[in-house]
């Protein structure tokens, strides 16, 4: 018999990232081209959002909203690895604007 999984609420939490982004996939990958500036304004302006969610006591939309903000550091993560071999040179990225979504 295995052991139990340590942590299993990442795995419950990976999933509602992973429905985020299902959801939110209609909008393409923009994202990818995005300045790191610009990934970290997606994050505050969510972080705005789960503000107002905990002041509501608005549990569905505070689970959204955590989910949407650890994709916002995925891609914020993504954005600055593809830095270690980038294809295009950051200063020559599209400056691309964020969907605030």
């Amino acid at each position: 018999m295995s052991e139990p999984k340590p942590y299993p609420e990442v795995d419950a939490f990976a999933e509602r990232m992973r429905a985020e982004m299902v959801a939110n996939a209609h909008k393409g990958d923009h994202w990818r081209n995005m300045l790191p500036r610009q990934a970290w304004g997606e994050i505050a302006w969510h972080l705005g959002k789960l503000t107002a969610a905990l002041k509501a006591e608005d549990v569905p939309a505070i689970r959204e909203l955590a989910a949407d903000i650890a994709n916002g550091a995925l891609m914020l993560d993504a954005i600055v690895s593809a830095y270690d071999h980038p294809a295009t040179p950051p200063e020559n990225r599209d400056a691309g604007e964020g969907s605030h979504e």
